[in-house]
């Protein structure tokens, strides 16, 4: 058994990395947040319009609206508003539009509030797979995991939505055991960290 301490530096070097099972039992309904992430994509998109300078008549809009990102709700409504103050903020001198995404990700995630445990069995999930792979008993991991800051948690939780989040439990269950879990782990997020957010190709 691991000590503590060890535990910790896991999951906060995957933290880093990420910057961005049947073991867990079933993620919930993965259509519980749709409405609230479609209502938060409508506002994004009418952002994107505003700053865009064609709020009526932006040839993208419909497009943007029919996307579905990876981000949860929360995420999404609070890059919007930060995104819009950035653009305003630098003026002609805005950088590359996903730079401008990256800083406000690494912004709101420490704003995320609480989602009532909702995405807790992503973190089953995580602890099922350390069991699992690198016989770290389930009740440490979890321990471990809740002495984390929230803000490092949201990057494996509640900055995704809920169906990303099962996507992510599907890839921790599936699989043999690796020589590197640490990076096997954050593979199940690499397929998602890029739309968190959608932009015009």
């Amino acid at each position: 058994m691991r000590p503590r301490s060890a535990l910790r530096a896991l999951f906060v070097l995957s933290f880093v990395a990420a910057g961005v099972g049947a073991c867990g039992g079933p993620p919930p309904v993965a259509a519980v947040d749709v409405d609230a992430v479609a209502s938060a994509q409508q506002g994004w998109c009418e952002m994107l319009a505003r700053v865009a300078g064609h709020e009526k008549d932006w040839d993208q809009l419909a497009t943007c609206k029919a996307a579905t990102p990876t981000g949860s709700a929360a995420f999404v409504k609070l890059a919007t508003k930060c995104y819009e103050n950035r653009v305003a903020s630098y003026g002609d001198n805005a950088p590359d539009t996903r730079l401008m995404a990256d800083e406000c990700k690494d912004e709101v995630v420490y704003q995320l509030p609480e989602d009532n445990g909702r995405s807790r069995f992503v973190l089953e999930a995580r602890c099922d797979r350390m069991t699992r792979c690198e016989k770290v008993a389930k009740a440490e991991c979890l321990a471990a995991l809740d002495q984390l800051d929230p803000s490092q948690l949201a990057v494996f939780t509640k900055m995704y939505n809920q169906t990303s989040l099962a996507e992510v439990k599907t890839c921790l269950d599936s699989g043999d055991c690796t020589d590197n879990e640490e990076a096997q782990r954050t593979a199940c997020y690499e397929p998602l960290t890029s739309r968190l957010l959608w932009f015009p190709l």
